[in-house]
């Protein structure tokens, strides 16, 4: 027979204090004595208490209502380009949190001052312990928001890096990658092209090191190599670098590159193109290209995040992380084979679209 789950008000006789007061100490809330959460939070461990949201998914062994789903946040930031406004991905996420017990529930952040510490509030008063952050591009949010009080994970790149785990794209391989795949079709002459931005992402070390490796792998095999950054308002300058450098195939960051090409160009006729972003609801149909694929890095987030909400980890980790997730090769028509294949040392066999 299953042994009798241990309950808040359980703990709270105890330890001396209020269910309500457990429950705010091993959210680790600031109202609460740092040492009565030390205090409890290690009672609590000791008599088996565990937060387990997947007891929402079941009923009782004798077929009793099932339990109310533990509420689970997914914040999303101002950013009209974001996959997070897409409905899709939002429902789609929302049936990943309900497989682990959680029922989501959609906030977006203007992110103006104070408003991390507004949401927090709102947050804290609906019962939510477990956060989903999207890319954040101010960083006031993180200034104000209350991490210490919740269980949290960042899904995706922004502008600013949140002090929790991040669960992003591997923008590094896809780079490499993209390369070696040009380079087994036949091409020699490989353009790498890239947004100059204003604000520096939380994935530029990656993007970096990607460059550095596309570039390594391109002239090893003896291969020419050009790479350049280019404000979306100074296409003339895209142009003029392309008709210096005669590229047989340019590698663009984005599908903002193929558009341009296609003014002064035939694709894949003259060059050829490979993108290394492809929104997956938003895919050209004849793009070649890496596709991110967002399920994927948030369905990884909400299971990182039910992994907290269990040890009760709540504030910042003593070693944030970034989990890097594949991303997946879509085949178009715009990188067909120029010449007969050719073997690259170390091409690690890409991962399909679905």
């Amino acid at each position: 027979m299953a042994s009798k789950q241990v309950t808040l008000k359980e703990v709270g006789e105890k330890a001396g204090i209020s269910a309500m007061a457990v429950s705010m100490a091993l959210r680790n809330h600031p109202r609460i004595a740092e040492k009565t959460r030390r205090r409890v939070q290690a009672l609590a461990a000791r008599l088996g208490y565990v937060r387990n949201p997947a007891f929402a998914r079941i009923g009782s062994i004798r077929g009793a209502r099932p339990r109310e789903m533990m509420p689970m946040a997914l914040v999303r930031h101002a950013n009209p380009t974001s996959v997070f406004y897409h409905p899709s991905y939002m429902n789609s996420l929302a049936r990943e949190a309900a497989r682990f017990g959680y029922r989501l529930q959609f906030f977006r952040s203007e992110e103006e001052a104070g408003n991390g510490r507004r949401l927090g509030e709102i947050l804290y008063h609906r019962g939510i312990e477990a956060v989903v952050l999207g890319p954040i591009f101010h960083q006031a949010f993180i200034d104000t928001f209350p991490f210490q009080q919740f269980s949290v994970v960042a899904c995706e790149a922004g502008h600013f890096q949140p002090p929790c785990h991040l669960v992003m794209s591997d923008i590094l391989l896809s780079m490499e990658q993209a390369v070696r795949l040009c380079l087994e079709r036949g091409y020699r002459r490989i353009a790498l092209a890239e947004h100059e931005e204003p604000m520096v992402p939380v994935d530029a070390l990656h993007r970096q090191a990607g460059r550095l490796a596309a570039r390594h792998v391109a002239e090893q095999s003896g291969a020419a190599w050009a790479e350049g950054m280019f404000p979306t308002t100074r296409t003339d300058a895209f142009h003029a670098w392309l008709g210096d450098f005669r590229p047989d195939v340019v590698i663009g960051q984005t599908a903002f590159f193929y558009w341009e090409l296609k003014r002064k160009w035939k694709v894949p006729r003259e060059v050829a193109f490979v993108t290394l972003r492809l929104g997956r609801d938003h895919a050209e149909p004849e793009l070649s290209g890496f596709m991110e694929n967002h399920m994927r890095t948030g369905a990884l987030a909400i299971k990182l995040l039910d992994g907290e909400v269990r040890d009760f980890e709540r504030g910042t980790p003593e070693v944030v992380s970034r989990i890097l997730v594949e991303m997946d090769w879509k085949e178009g028509r715009t990188l067909p084979v120029r010449a007969k294949k050719r073997t690259v040392s170390g091409l690690k066999p890409v991962a399909r679209a679905g």
